[in-house]
């Protein structure tokens, strides 16, 4: 429904939804980009808000040393989405969904918050 730059402009956030319900925080898997959950997104967002980024070297993503996809820049890059999305959404549970290298990203990251 809407993109937006955050992290100065370097990280693409895709939003489907009105805001309402749980907050469904997607992560893509390596080689792929946000729009992987699309189809998803269009189900997600009936109920809830489904929010989607692309990881550097992916998609839209503006990072710096795009090809550097250590665990570590990953892992805090997603940090600053999650503030973000808390910030945007601070009524709403955020549930995180990752495929494949975004699943393991996901679990890594919430030890971090």
């Amino acid at each position: 429904d809407q993109k937006e730059m955050i992290c100065e402009g370097k990280i693409p956030l895709y939003i489907a939804g009105e805001g309402n319900g749980h907050v469904y925080l997607c992560l893509h898997g390596a080689g792929h980009t946000a729009q992987s959950f699309a189809v998803m997104a269009s189900s997600l967002k009936k109920n809830g808000t489904c929010v989607s980024f692309d990881f550097r070297g992916h998609g839209d993503n503006l990072q710096e040393n795009p090809l550097d996809m250590s665990e570590q820049n990953l892992i805090q890059d997603t940090i600053e989405v999650i503030k973000y999305v808390a910030s945007k959404y601070p009524e709403q549970s955020i549930i995180m969904v990752g495929h494949s290298m975004g699943g393991s990203i996901a679990v890594k990251s919430i030890h971090h918050i």
